[in-house]
């Protein structure tokens, strides 16, 4: 399964964030990229197994609004 994932810094001074849209929720903080990413799998992983959800359909449209 391929997912996009976004990685951004955390709010804490040295680390990153990665998350993933198609999984409201669904996100990761750590000291490196990699590792952000590597928890991220993790979660994403125990998420689908546990719930059975699975990750918003190819061409699914997503938008940033400002409110």
């Amino acid at each position: 399964m391929k997912l996009n994932v976004i990685i951004r810094p955390g709010r804490q001074d040295g680390t990153v964030q990665a998350y993933c849209p198609d999984f409201v929720g669904c996100s990761a903080t750590a000291s490196s990229e990699e590792e952000a990413i590597r928890l991220l799998r993790e979660r994403i992983a125990r998420i689908a197994t546990e719930s059975g959800k699975q990750p918003a359909p190819p061409g699914t449209v997503r938008r940033t609004i400002e409110v």
